[in-house]
């Protein structure tokens, strides 16, 4: 019966994400949006976000939150994720994999470990959104237990990353499609 839940909850989640996807065809924050607030539905997390790759000072910028406090806001919002090994979502941007720190106390490089302990965060989920190689953003979990993801829940959220790429190259596309109508449109007012 239990897996038979889990089955049809992550049926369930997959279909939400793919309706907005499917509504929202030029805009990606309602995706992440949705992405977010069902991973922590289906993961049982206290707070997510996604952080998006700033191509011109090659950091990784805070795009969306889901049920962060305003402490815990106000610590991601100050940090400054690059590719490096301190945070999760570093270390995937940097790897481009999956990485889950099942105890942020026992891990060596992780650099938050006073932060996330003092919010109340004992492990994290890290998922990067990865487009021809380069990884445009990455989505992180929080969880206040220890070794809490479980590797449906990993596989999940996997699936919704690859959903999020997909609704990020569609808004590039939309955006190209606009600016290229735009000039034209001023070339044929020119010609005129």
């Amino acid at each position: 019966t239990a897996a038979v839940t889990l089955a049809l909850e992550s049926q369930t989640a997959t279909a939400e994400v793919l309706e907005v996807i499917s509504r929202s065809p030029n805009e990606v924050d309602p995706v992440l949006k949705t992405t977010l607030t069902v991973g922590v539905r289906i993961c049982q997390s206290e707070a997510s976000y996604v952080a998006l790759l700033n191509e011109e000072t090659d950091i990784y910028d805070i795009a969306a939150t889901h049920n962060s406090s305003d402490a815990h806001y106000d610590v991601i919002r100050k940090q400054v994720f690059s590719r490096d090994k301190g945070t999760g979502t570093g270390r995937a941007a940097l790897t481009g994999r999956t990485v889950y720190i099942p105890d942020f106390s026992t891990d060596p490089d992780y650099a938050w470990k006073n932060e996330a302990l003092a919010a109340g965060f004992r492990s994290s989920l890290s998922v990067p959104l990865i487009k021809d190689g380069l990884t445009l953003g990455v989505i992180s979990f929080a969880h206040s237990q220890i070794d809490a993801f479980t590797e449906k829940q990993i596989a999940l959220v996997e699936t919704f990353a690859s959903q999020a790429v997909i609704a990020l190259n569609n808004t590039r596309l939309f955006d190209e499609v606009q600016a290229r109508t735009a000039e034209v449109e001023e070339a044929l007012e020119y010609q005129k």
